[in-house]
């Protein structure tokens, strides 16, 4: 396999997609056809799409970032921008900031942050960002991610040359928005957080980053959700502290034969979701949230998964650094996990999953 010298626990993580920048950047579109720099496939995964929502848009704006060669557009709903760990109070500011706060010199220091990162190749070049679709989605009434955070991370992209399509007028609280009246009304907080706002998120989303769609297919012919053991995939032992043991993927049946041939797209799950929930399950998929439109379009979707542990609870991604403080290149045990798993995903899939991927808590 072309990654398995990568996904051992004796790998030394630190650094390794930091060098393989440096010294193997032409290898990049195929590390295959570098001798010396097969070891850097996991750095370099296919060509794809990013969404998330809450913890998992914050994870979605640095998954683009930092892959930003070969992820070819971002979906952020309620998430925020690169670099928000380096402002005062990181965990205050970047969900529920004061009114007072200065956002403008804010963002002047995280664009900063994002330019050093490109500049020692840490994450890809900034300039990619200038051709790289962003779609952007804040409810007026949500209260976990205040609306100045997402405002925030419009005009980080604006400042890299990007013009960022957003959505700031809906009166929605913090969810994932559908227009199917059996979802929640449009402005509860809490489970399942996918509400009826009466305007369909996943269409808006997927065709601005991948173009005209058709479908959706009816809940009734869908596939089932495919598990993936993400354990071979863990480098580092910050990786298994951090990540679910089970990934999921949800691959169209026009796709099941080969599934480098179809378009790839990767959601991260917010706080409080994990597991294929809120995503893949029977009532979900009956509000038409992805899984309907990558069934009619050959789009496979990849969920990864945070763990839920007692120190974190609900399962939220790291997106200030707290247990990694590469959380935010290409090195970053998370980010580095699901660009292993992009780039190995036919063998992926087709390794025996686990029996049970409890929600461990420890």
């Amino acid at each position: 396999m072309l990654v398995a010298c990568l996904l051992t626990a004796a790998i030394a993580l630190a650094g390794l997609c930091q060098e393989c920048n440096m010294q193997c950047g032409e290898c990049r579109a195929d590390p295959r056809g570098c001798a010396n720099c097969t070891h850097c496939a996991a750095c370099w995964p296919p060509k794809h799409t990013v969404s998330g929502i809450s913890s998992g848009g914050s994870m979605a704006v640095l998954h683009h970032v930092a892959y930003s060669s070969t992820c070819l557009g971002a979906s952020v709903v309620a998430g925020s921008g690169y670099g928000c760990n380096t402002l005062p109070a990181a965990g205050t500011t970047c969900c529920t900031p004061p009114a007072s706060f200065n956002w403008t010199a804010a963002v002047r220091e995280m664009d900063a942050y994002l330019r050093n990162r490109s500049t020692h190749k840490m994450i890809d070049p900034a300039e990619n960002l200038a051709v790289r679709p962003v779609w952007l989605f804040s409810g007026t009434k949500d209260t976990v991610v205040y609306q100045p955070v997402m405002q925030a991370v419009r005009q980080q992209f604006r400042d890299f040359s990007a013009a960022p399509a957003s959505e700031f007028s809906i009166p929605a609280e913090h969810a994932w928005i559908v227009n199917d009246t059996r979802a929640e009304p449009c402005a509860h907080l809490g489970a399942p957080f996918l509400n009826n706002c009466e305007y369909d998120m996943s269409r808006t989303l997927l065709t601005h980053t991948l173009g005209a769609l058709r479908g959706p297919t009816p809940e009734a012919m869908l596939s089932s959700l495919q598990t993936i053991d993400a354990r071979p995939y863990f480098a580092t032992h910050e990786a298994a502290a951090l990540l679910g043991c089970c990934f999921y993927a949800y691959v169209p049946r026009g796709c099941g034969e080969n599934v480098t041939s179809c378009r790839l797209h990767v959601q991260y799950h917010g706080c409080q979701a994990v597991g294929p929930a809120p995503f893949g399950t029977p009532m979900t998929r009956a509000y038409g949230t992805l899984e309907g439109l990558a069934e009619a379009n050959d789009i496979v979707i990849v969920y990864p998964q945070a763990r839920r542990t007692l120190a974190n609870p609900y399962a939220c991604w790291d997106w200030i650094g707290t247990g990694d403080p590469d959380f935010d290149t290409q090195d970053g045990v998370q980010l580095f996990t699901v660009s292993s798993i992009l780039g190995d995903l036919a063998h992926a899939l087709a390794r025996q999953p686990p029996e049970s991927c409890p929600e461990e808590v420890r």
